[in-house]
């Protein structure tokens, strides 16, 4: 299984770790953190979360204010966005 972030969702994440880094030393890597963990939760199950209008996925960040928007096309996971 194979997880792709779309140019806009990677760009997205550089500038959260960059802001976040900007404010406290060491709260992009905590950033980066949660999102790995993020990343390893969806393609451990990514049926998991349901389904919603449009096709898409929606996966809640526990620690920071943000979700990540992601399709699922057989073994291959998109990560449409990630917002705040």
């Amino acid at each position: 299984m194979t997880l792709e972030f779309l140019e806009e969702a990677k760009a997205g994440l550089i500038a959260s770790a960059v802001y976040f880094e900007e404010q406290e030393a060491g709260l992009g890597a905590r950033l980066r953190n949660q999102i790995a963990r993020v990343c390893l939760r969806i393609k451990e199950d990514r049926l998991l979360w349901r389904g919603r209008v449009g096709g898409y996925r929606k996966k809640l960040c526990p620690v920071f204010p943000y979700y990540f928007a992601f399709i699922v096309r057989g073994e291959k996971v998109a990560t449409l966005s990630y917002h705040s």
